[in-house]
């Protein structure tokens, strides 16, 4: 059986810990990489960088330049 202290400390932990999974939320970014002419651009490697966590992501473009 939990000591009242447990269940206590327990409590507030979880109370804390809610906010947090607020953080994991993710983000979808979609394009069409085009030159000057307005031709898709297969195999182009795209680099996005969330700049206030350092996060990166790198992906190459398909046949359809997304």
């Amino acid at each position: 059986m939990m000591s009242r202290v447990s269940r206590r400390f327990l409590l507030a932990a979880t109370i804390l810990m809610v906010p947090v999974a607020g953080y994991g939320q993710e983000a979808v970014l979609t394009g069409t990489v085009t030159d000057s002419t307005s031709g898709v651009l297969p195999g182009v490697t795209v680099t996005a960088v969330l700049e206030a966590s350092g996060n990166t992501l790198v992906a190459i473009t398909d046949q359809r330049g997304t």
